[in-house]
């Protein structure tokens, strides 16, 4: 009994011990605040004795779990240098916004290259609610070896020269990387850049919920360098919406690798993808194992989806493509292809061309399906059918041809926009298996059952 008592005794104390372990790791964590009105003498650890430069926050080291707040309504004409890294056990270290008004602003005045710049490859860290512009490269830099960062609620804007098609919104060559609920609009040349031109891999990288227009070259761009070597893997685009690109032959969403660095795994779903004045999805060589699948595209002038990247394998289901000013449908390598359940329209003052495979060009649809094997499920000829395309809602109106008539791709994909969505911070997903069959194009007719966001 009293051995039985002594090992009871001994658990309590041991979890007491675990508590108090878990307790005091919490109370570590320290939120630190930077404002116009601070001083850099201050303590910065109360909003009523903040700092008062990036310069400051940059000399510091920062601990798992901290957090680092610019008040709203202040302004910084200087560069962020993440000092430290977060850990998984730990947590992420935030730089975030504080009080009310305007988002921070980290302003470049045309004469620093990034706003935020980690060139020694710092991780677990999240950068939200921060405005970013005015810089001369870029708003966001990081490195190849910088990991597990969550971007989210920002604006990148007026960064370069559109002129000179150079600056971009982020140049991200890190891995384990989420975007989401950012604005990007007049970045110089990309709004969002996943590059490796590294000698490592680099994997999972997600775009989501995010609003872009208006630059001088591919909107998001997704490239591996010369002399690289490890694929680019596991890269997922979804529920965004790219629009009113600025320059001829400026694609949406462009994809290329290398001999030595194959963009694979790539998933480009649920978007929205409109006016724009080159390709909408264009996959150049080196691509594989591509899933093109519920999107929505409108008065693209160019092709709206162009596979270039020969017999890499390609799934384009339940896109709904509308107005090319070449063709809807460019596939110079029909091996390793599957096309099926999609929309095609050409509207009045467009080619009646719509596909051009394997350096043929078809305006019959018949001798195209029979021709190519593509599309057997699919519409051709038929009006969306799109609730206003002059308010620029590319919701399904409730005659739409496209309810019920796509192709059920499993749970995981499940998700499809909501018609009261906006963008980039309310972007509602509905579960398209609530609502009967699955719709071509990234909206889901109907409303009821919602979804959390993925991710």
């Amino acid at each position: 009994m009293l051995r039985d008592f002594s090992f009871n005794k001994f658990k309590f104390l041991f979890c007491v011990l675990v508590v108090f372990v878990l307790i005091s790791s919490t109370g570590w964590a320290a939120t630190y605040y930077v404002s116009n009105s601070g001083n850099d003498s201050n303590t910065g650890t109360s909003s009523s004795a903040p700092w008062k430069t990036v310069s400051k926050v940059n000399s510091r080291s920062f601990s798992p779990g901290d957090k680092i707040l610019f008040e709203r309504g202040s302004s910084w004409n200087e560069q962020l240098k993440p000092s430290s890294s977060g850990s998984a056990a730990g947590g992420y270290i935030t730089y975030g916004a504080y009080g009310s008004g305007n988002k921070p602003l980290l302003d470049g005045g045309s004469r620093i290259g990034f706003m935020i710049n980690d060139e020694v490859g710092r991780s677990y860290l999240i950068f939200e609610n921060l405005d970013m512009r005015s810089a001369t490269t870029g708003g966001i830099n990081n490195s190849h070896t910088s990991t597990y960062w969550y971007i989210q609620d920002c604006s990148f804007h007026d960064i370069g020269s559109l002129s000179s098609a150079i600056g971009e919104g982020i140049l991200n060559r890190g891995s384990y990387i989420t975007v989401r609920r950012c604005l990007f609009y007049n970045n110089g040349r990309h709004g969002i850049a996943i590059w490796n031109d590294s000698t490592s891999a680099q994997t999972d990288i997600v775009c989501e919920f995010n609003d872009l227009y208006n630059s001088n070259h591919s909107i998001v761009d997704i490239q591996a360098s010369n002399g690289t070597s490890g694929n680019m893997n596991n890269i997922t685009i979804r529920y965004n919406k790219i629009h009113e690109e600025a320059a001829w032959a400026a694609n949406a969403l462009y994809a290329n690798g290398t001999t030595s660095s194959t963009v694979t795994n790539l998933k480009i779903y649920g978007n929205i993808i409109y006016n724009i004045t080159g390709r909408g999805v264009a996959l150049d060589q080196y691509c594989n194992l591509v899933s093109i699948y519920n999107n929505t595209f409108y008065n693209v002038s160019d092709q709206i989806c162009s596979m270039e990247n020969g017999t890499g394998t390609v799934y384009l289901y339940n896109n709904i493509g509308m107005n090319a000013g070449v063709v809807i449908v460019r596939v110079d390598t029909s091996t390793n292809k599957h096309v099926d359940y999609n929309c095609w329209y050409q509207g009045s003052g467009f080619p009646s061309s719509f596909a051009r495979v394997n350096g043929s060009v078809y305006s019959n649809w018949a001798s195209y399906k029979t021709a190519t094997g593509f599309d057997s499920h699919s519409k051709w000829g038929v009006n969306p059918g799109f609730t206003s395309i002059s308010a620029r809602n590319f919701s399904l109106s409730s005659g739409s041809a496209c309810i019920d008539a796509g192709m059920d791709l499993g749970a995981s994909y499940a998700g499809a926009v909501s018609g009261d969505s906006r963008w980039p911070d309310s972007v509602i997903l509905l579960n398209q298996n609530t609502f009967g069959n699955w719709d071509i194009g990234a909206f889901v007719y109907g409303s009821g059952d919602r979804m959390l966001h993925p991710g």
